[in-house]
């Protein structure tokens, strides 16, 4: 790493979000295969791998934030969500900004 470089995020929270990024993808074409179930690749043992993928992965979806949330040290994840839900005057200014410029 050199010395220009700063890491925002640790190990842990970059191995979460792509976690997370890789059970949304499953989720999203596995469910997309529930949603149109008269196509070949969703009906027979097909369809029956892909109902249970999409639950497996609906589980690692909804546990990874839990288990983030419990295994988080330093800052912690319960700080980083009170940080993204804290407002400051710079949030409100640029909330103005956005509210002021209808087109």
């Amino acid at each position: 790493m050199n010395d220009r470089m700063l890491v925002r995020f640790t190990r842990g929270e970059r191995l979460f979000h792509w976690v997370n990024f890789i059970t949304f993808v499953v989720l999203a074409v596995t469910g997309t295969f529930l949603y149109v179930p008269w196509r070949p690749y969703a009906a027979g043992e097909a369809g029956e791998t892909s109902r249970y993928l999409h639950r497996l992965m609906a589980i690692v979806f909804i546990a990874t934030p839990i288990l983030t949330m419990l295994l988080s040290r330093g800052r912690g994840f319960l700080g980083d969500l009170r940080e993204a839900f804290t407002w400051r005057a710079e949030d409100f200014r640029a909330l103005g900004v956005l509210v002021t410029r209808t087109y």
